[in-house]
């Protein structure tokens, strides 16, 4: 199950399965989301595709329509507040619990159509992390590598490492593990481990990309 996963105080998008909560908490919060009115509880999960902290300006955008009342109403019954300049779920798990509630189809729709809205900013490319866990919540792997290779670029740029790892984290995430790139991503993503004193994990990179590497080169040479 793709889900949207804590990173470096954001979010991505994940494969792993959606983080377990105790049965009453994922009750009580999936209770009170159904019986929102149904206008409602499509701009609440609508939201929730945006992460934690989103604007009603792309929510906008997301949804088509003007959200403010419905956000008003979210906010009496204490699922979203106003966490200025943005808005924010009141807690991390109503958000987790409404991204969950939406199916896979809707779900990449709603990915898509905040990528295409980033997009359209002149300055998109400071959203690049962001873009890439729209991309790849989408289902768009290429484009989604693209993003994260980009935010490792501008992470590493200003000696962001650990955020700059997270980056190359979720590009590998998004690629096959015999993908031309991935003995180069490795390579990288191992460089910079080394760089912060991870040096166990820093040579299992190594060791990986030198083992797909040879691997590639054996197929190349059978061909």
């Amino acid at each position: 199950t793709e889900i949207l996963l804590p990173s470096n105080g954001g979010w991505r998008v994940g494969a792993d399965a959606r983080p377990e909560l105790p049965p009453t908490v994922d009750r009580v919060l999936l209770s009170r989301i159904d019986r929102l009115p149904q206008d409602d509880r499509d701009v609440l999960t609508a939201a929730s595709v945006l992460g934690r902290r989103f604007s009603s300006a792309t929510l906008a955008t997301l949804l088509g329509i003007d959200p403010a009342g419905a956000l008003a109403r979210l906010a009496d019954l204490d699922l979203v507040r106003t966490e200025a300049p943005e808005l924010a779920f009141t807690h991390v798990l109503v958000q987790e619990t409404c991204y969950g509630t939406l199916l896979r189809k809707r779900r990449r729709e709603l990915h898509a159509r905040a990528a295409r809205a980033i997009e359209e900013h002149p300055d998109a490319e400071r959203s690049a992390a962001v873009l890439g866990r729209h991309h790849a919540g989408a289902g768009n792997a290429e484009e989604a590598l693209r993003w994260f290779t980009l935010a490792a670029d501008q992470a590493e740029g200003v000696s962001a490492l650990l955020e700059a790892i997270e980056d190359l984290d979720a590009a590998l995430d998004v690629i096959d593990a015999d993908a031309e790139v991935a003995p180069e991503l490795r390579l990288r993503r191992g460089r910079l481990r080394g760089r912060t004193g991870d040096h166990r994990a820093a040579r299992a990179d190594l060791d990986e990309a030198l083992e797909l590497a040879a691997a590639r080169r054996d197929r190349a040479l059978e061909m």
